[in-house]
């Protein structure tokens, strides 16, 4: 006979970090007002990846607390690979 688990189970393990990645092109006007919008009691980590932005997007991101991955070549799809390979494997949550 299959017994089931009680519904409320205390949790043992910590609960896992959230990563947010924010893949950008020209940011400036925006980025740093979106990384304050983050809710830093659930966000652990603010990456940005850049796909070479010619108007100060990365400095603004750095100043503003985000990590900032610089990628030589641009696209949406490679931004938020490299943004995720950034955070890691650590089993974790990313938000995009």
């Amino acid at each position: 006979m299959c017994q089931l688990r009680p519904a409320l189970e205390p949790v043992s393990a910590p609960p896992p970090g959230v990563a947010a990645v924010i893949p950008t092109l020209n940011e400036a006007a925006t980025i740093a007002a979106v990384i304050a919008g983050l809710p830093r009691d659930v966000v652990q980590e603010i990456i940005v990846a850049d796909s070479g932005s010619r108007d100060g997007t990365a400095a603004i991101a750095a100043a503003a607390g985000a990590r900032v991955e610089s990628l030589s070549e641009r696209g949406y799809g490679r931004a938020c690979a490299a943004g995720a390979a950034a955070a890691g494997a650590g089993g974790g949550i990313i938000l995009f």
